[in-house]
């Protein structure tokens, strides 16, 4: 028997994504109805000639990129009380068909002057002494810089935030921006407001009389969330984080310079064995990193070679990655595994901020060559919906932190070398050997490392 997920709504409706070969998409695209079934474009937050041209000017930009056809991506929504897993068996058989597969549900969320800001020690320089493992060394980058990463954009994406919290405003009203798009995002949700405002309370809570400061505080900040509008009939939104992916880049690319970032805050589910995740009591899920969708990969990969900076959560599922796979079984993301693939994204894993286990990757954390960084994965001091939290983590504050840092790291690129980093240059600079934090155990705990932005001055100033 099948479960449908839920929310506060109710029982979801569930996507099923469906990628046709490329050839075959200019004919099927101006036809919604095949084979019996309503289709839609997956990636409808932007018009079909600004997709084409987001390729291009991609391609422009590295001549080598092979895109696939995003026009050939679908999505069918199914209503709750029907079986999406019956239905991709009867997909399976169509001859235009590359692959298909059922979108993982939303995964849960972590649910655990500036008077509070000696609780947030993650802004701290790195420490081997202290009761915890110190942070990223914020400080040392806003002594170098005039503002705290103005000018540099993020856009994070999940699933819902409070966005007029005192320690988020600015004279009275919030500078945060809520994308334009087709999606439908439910600012209120409670269960998940939290999340959002834990996370843009690391990232950009203001340097004001409030609780917090953010760690790039005159950054530019909006937020857009994968729900999308119900459609074809169905009653229930449904959820496309490779649609939301899009929008943030084709946003992030009317901007007049190159170099901003999407922060990733979210996760997929997998059954154990690796493929979708249906929901029965027999079959747990694992929590994943959301590029291990095709759909998602596909648009991630978009995103790096326009030159926006991805952060993305590794996901809190306790996994091995290099025995992970991609939903369709294609491909893997663990360096020198069978298939790999690399999104361009910059992954983080989380380790525990102090002792008795100070520095060792969390119990949740997924791990693997892939992890690029770690950060804090616990006893976070953050803004909530409702004020103040002191147990922010999981990978998500991780992530969040790990952004915090690449804003602050490319203002500091900017003022000194008059040019922003591309992707790859800015992934391999808060990863550099000389100017990181190490795990307690890094053959073990395989989470990557936590950059040193004083150390990364140092490299820069060279």
């Amino acid at each position: 028997m099948l479960f449908p997920p839920t929310n506060q709504h109710g029982p979801l409706a569930r996507c099923i994504v469906v990628k046709f070969h490329d050839q075959q998409a200019p004919l099927i695209y101006t036809d919604q109805n095949f084979q019996g079934y309503v289709v839609q474009p997956l990636f409808n937050s932007v018009d079909p000639d600004q997709l084409v041209g987001l390729v291009q000017q991609a391609q422009q930009t590295n001549p080598e990129y092979q895109a696939p056809n995003f026009l050939a991506f679908f999505a069918i929504d199914v209503e709750p009380d029907q079986d999406p897993f019956a239905i991709i068996e009867e997909i399976n058989q169509w001859a235009e068909l590359e692959y298909a597969y059922v979108e993982s549900p939303p995964a849960p969320v972590p649910t655990d002057a500036n008077p509070r800001r000696a609780r947030q020690t993650y802004l701290n320089p790195p420490s081997s002494t202290g009761p915890t493992i110190g942070g990223i060394d914020a400080e040392a980058a806003w002594k170098v810089l005039e503002h705290a990463g103005k000018a540099i954009t993020i856009v994070d994406i999940e699933k819902s935030w409070q966005l007029e919290h005192p320690d988020l405003l600015q004279h009275g009203s919030s500078p945060i921006t809520i994308l334009p798009s087709l999606l439908h995002c439910d600012m209120h949700d409670p269960a998940c407001a939290d999340h959002g405002t834990n996370v843009l309370g690391v990232l950009v809570a203001q340097n004001n009389t409030e609780g917090g400061v953010g760690i790039a505080h005159d950054a530019a900040a909006a937020v857009i969330s994968p729900w999308q509008k119900p459609s074809n009939g169905t009653n229930q939104p449904s959820w496309n984080i490779a649609n939301a992916i899009v929008a943030a880049s084709n946003y992030l690319t009317t901007l007049e310079l190159s170099g901003n970032l999407i922060l990733l805050e979210l996760q997929i589910y997998q059954d154990l064995a690796g493929g979708p995740y249906t929901n029965t009591p027999n079959q747990p899920g694992r929590l994943l990193p959301v590029e291990l969708e095709p759909a998602n990969f596909e648009a991630i990969r978009l995103a790096s070679e326009l030159g926006i900076i991805v952060i993305e959560a590794a996901g809190n599922g306790a996994s091995d990655l290099a025995t992970c796979w991609d939903t369709v079984g294609t491909y893997q993301i663990e360096p020198e595994t069978a298939r790999y693939r690399d999104s361009g994204a910059i992954l983080v894993g989380a380790v525990y901020s102090r002792d008795p286990n100070k520095a060792t990757r969390t119990a949740s954390s997924n791990y693997g060559q892939r992890v690029n960084c770690f950060a804090w994965g616990n006893g976070v001091f953050t803004t909530n919906a409702s004020g103040y939290s002191l147990s922010f983590g999981g990978t998500s504050a991780a992530a969040a932190i790990i952004a915090g840092a690449a804003i602050l790291a490319q203002a500091i690129g900017e003022q000194l070398r008059q040019a922003r980093f591309s992707p790859e240059e800015l992934r391999r600079l808060l990863t550099h050997p000389d100017a990181c934090t190490y795990s307690a155990q890094p053959q073990h705990d395989r989470v990557g490392v936590m950059p040193d932005l004083g150390r990364i001055i140092g490299l820069l100033q060279v």
